[in-house]
């Protein structure tokens, strides 16, 4: 279930939604949405708060008619008042507080998804003595994702309270207590049987027909004070419910196309790394929580917020799941940020933050509704009164139109957008070496980096000839600190001149036909540099007579891929440190034209006893393209963004080993002469993947002539630009990563 297809087609039909349709991952990766939603790739929903577990701050006049005012959360509630009145009291909540209507207003105004929080006592046989929880839960559930079902809502149902409580001083858990205890072995059992319950329920219940999302555990512990129970929890409870909730499916007979999405806190909530023992399936999806009310980074003024919120990228595989219209405590109630007179920037302020959200996957807004004084005087976590309150349009797709973010506190971006569109035009009509294309050093300056970047960190691999050397001089303009790598040193030192002596300019000795120098190459940087902002993986070899590394493999393939696949694996951690709100990492990975001409051969990698030096190339550029691809499939949440290069016709000594007929050929075709390019204006696209900021969120593309292309059309010439019809092949590419990870002993 990719939530890449989400929701196509209940928006046409919701009445012809078939079990089938669950599916959000399919083989192909498409978007998220495309299976579900037909009409819409992104999910805009809102989440059901306070429904099954109520917090107080934001239903305060429920809460009183319940008879709980004297409580602070459900458990003291129940225990206060006795089982038996509590039951009827929550009984009427359930009853009032979600109707039909407000799924059908809902739908009505452009949203296609809620989020629904429940308990784990939903599921009554796991509750034990001594624990005070409102029964009968489950029949009211039923009746809203029937409602869902009815009225063409995509729904996920999210585990915020678990068995022995989750998160410390928290409402949402339902019992607010200083000290979880859910992360033990015999808790973690009972959440599981919650999971396997929930998931059979799902799968055999007709009213559930699109649900298609169950999240483990909402906001649990984060590392620091629960370290030991964070790791605990990601080692032990997310494996765990993965393997039960497919287990359960496996019981059930689902086919694969049917299953659910099982989802997990992002990195970014602080608990740890929820892949780390995960294993890499499409069905697993992430979750981000995205509040700026509560970054303490942001300045204390309304541009500040725009701009973070314009800026924000969550990455792909991932929604934002809870956010609001709020900012800090300290500043809501000023002149600037009170809501009297301010609907004008509130409206800019949604538009900018779910625009941003849809550069991933969508959103869930905290929350649909609010009572009290919150719900009449304060809409900014409430999405149903801020649309009474015309803040919130009445139709959820208008974020990008009403967004402020292409023009209002970003007049560079028409600038950037108008320098894209002039690469497009001056690559049109090429005029051979020199010509009016761009040189490296003119995206920096277009671009305006000069000076501008000296907190990042840049590796760029073969830097002793060709266009390595260009990017790094490129690169240096900005002020970065380069590390730069060569296996002869002595020759870089000789290429890059005075640039070879500049304090910010390291260079580090990698032979890429030895894996081993790889590792040792790795862990000099890391232990001089703990980030890292931008890879770039440039060097490579060309046709070169059959030979292998020393490790065995075929040298084109070694070399160009396998070196640069453990390279990545090694500095994955400095990457992800270096990932800022500012400054996503990125990695550029040298592909080639050549790589339309031949896949993997996964069965005869080395090519034994068929070499050919040209689809040898083209098989090694295959990879370097699939492994851009799955870099940003698998981590772009976490920050982490590429890009696979074809760099063009360059003139360098990449060639030589080319047979002189081939040589010779290159030099008489008259269209070559046109489209051949100095090393300097070969660097140019390495470099606009490494920099430009028209490519913020528009990760795991292919770049050729400073843009991106789509689908080479075989009716074209040879050298038009496009890549090859088996670039989007995501199943082979997630089989390159799983067996070069086997290769390089990972």
């Amino acid at each position: 279930m990719h939530l890449k297809s989400v929701l196509p087609f209940f928006l046409a039909a919701a009445e012809a939604w078939t079990p089938q349709s669950r599916a959000i991952a399919e083989a192909n990766g498409e978007k998220i949405t495309e299976r579900w939603l037909p009409n819409d790739d992104k999910i805009r929903g809102v989440n059901l708060g306070s429904q099954f577990i109520i917090e107080r701050w934001m239903a305060e006049e429920s809460w009183k008619n319940m008879g709980c005012s004297a409580y602070n959360d459900e458990w003291a509630c129940v225990k206060g008042i006795g089982q038996e009145k509590a039951n009827a009291a929550f009984k009427k909540h359930w009853e009032t507080w979600i109707t039909e209507d407000d799924i059908k207003q809902i739908a009505s105004i452009g949203l296609n998804a809620v989020r629904i929080p429940v308990g784990y006592w939903m599921y009554e046989d796991i509750i034990q003595k001594g624990e005070y929880w409102p029964r009968g839960g489950i029949w009211h559930l039923d009746r809203i994702v029937g409602w869902c079902k009815k009225h063409g809502i995509y729904a996920v149902i999210g585990l915020h309270s678990a068995p022995g409580i989750s998160s410390p001083n928290e409402q949402f858990t339902g019992h607010s207590i200083p000290n979880p205890g859910f992360y033990t072995a015999d808790n973690y059992e009972r959440a599981f049987k919650f999971l396997e319950w929930m998931t059979k329920r799902i799968h055999t219940n007709g009213n559930y027909t699109t649900v298609g999302m169950l999240e483990v555990l909402n906001e649990p512990v984060r590392a620091g004070k629960w370290k030991a129970e964070a790791d605990d929890m990601i080692k032990n409870y997310y494996p765990g419910a993965y393997k039960r909730i497919q287990a359960m499916e496996g019981y059930l007979k689902v086919p694969k196309a049917d299953r659910l999405h099982i989802q997990y806190m992002g990195k970014s909530w602080g608990a740890g790394d929820p892949r780390q023992y995960l294993p890499d399936d499409d069905l697993i999806f992430f979750d981000a929580h995205r509040y700026l009310s509560f970054d303490n980074r942001i300045a204390g003024n309304k541009k500040a917020y725009i701009e973070t919120a314009c800026k924000d990228d969550m990455g792909q595989h991932v929604f934002v799941g809870e956010w609001s219209l709020s900012v800090n405590s300290t500043l809501k109630n000023t002149d600037e940020f009170k809501i009297e007179g301010q609907e004008t920037w509130y409206k800019a302020y949604w538009a900018a933050q779910a625009e941003s959200f849809e550069k991933g996957d969508g959103w869930f807004f905290w929350s649909w509704k609010c009572d009290g004084e919150l719900g009449k005087k304060d809409w900014r976590w409430c999405y149903q009164a801020a649309v009474a309150a015309g803040v919130i349009p009445k139709d959820a797709g208008k974020a990008k139109s009403l967004s402020p973010c292409a023009s209002l506190y970003f007049p560079l971006l028409s600038y950037i957008n108008a320098m894209a569109d002039r690469y497009v035009t001056i690559h049109e009509s090429p005029n051979g070496p020199g010509d009016s294309r761009p040189t490296a050093v003119q995206i920096i300056k277009d671009e305006g980096l000069e000076g501008k970047l000296s907190d990042l960190v840049v590796f760029i691999t073969g830097c002793s000839a060709g266009i390595g050397v260009e990017t790094a001089k490129a690169l240096h303009l900005t002020g970065a600190t380069l590390y730069l790598t060569a296996r002869d040193l002595e020759k870089a030192k000789s290429a890059l001149g005075d640039l070879a002596q500049g304090e910010r300019v390291h260079l580090l000795e990698l032979d890429l036909e030895s894996l081993e120098s790889v590792r040792s190459c790795a862990a000099k940087f890391l232990s001089e540099s703990p980030k890292l902002n931008i890879l770039i993986c440039n060097a490579g070899v060309m046709c070169t007579p059959e030979g292998r590394t020393k490790e065995g493999f075929e040298t084109q393939f070694g070399t160009n891929h396998l070196a640069h696949f453990l390279l990545f694996q090694l500095l994955k951690p400095a990457l992800a440190k270096g990932a800022t709100s500012d400054h996503a990492s990125r990695v550029v990975m040298l592909s080639s034209l050549a790589h339309r001409f031949g896949e993997v051969d996964f069965d005869n990698v080395n090519m034994e006893g068929c070499y050919d030096p040209n689809k040898a190339y083209s098989q090694s550029k295959t990879a370097n393209l699939w492994t851009a691809n799955e870099i940003e499939r698998r981590y772009a949440s976490e920050g982490i963004h590429a890009w696979s290069v074809q760099p063009g016709g360059v003139l360098t000594d990449l060639g030589k080993h080319l047979s002189e007929e081939q040589k010779s050929g290159l030099a008489v075709d008259p269209y070559l002469k046109t489209i051949w390019k100095l090393p300097d204006q070969g660097a140019a696209t390495s470099v606009w993947a490494a920099v430009a900021q028209a490519l913020e969120g528009q990760g795991g593309k292919y770049l050729e002539d400073c843009q991106i292309v789509g689908k080479w059309d075989p009716s074209s010439p040879l050298y038009a630009r496009g890549h090859g019809e088996h670039a989007c092949d995501t199943e082979k590419a997630a089989r390159l990563w799983d067996k070069s990870l086997e290769w390089v002993g990972l």
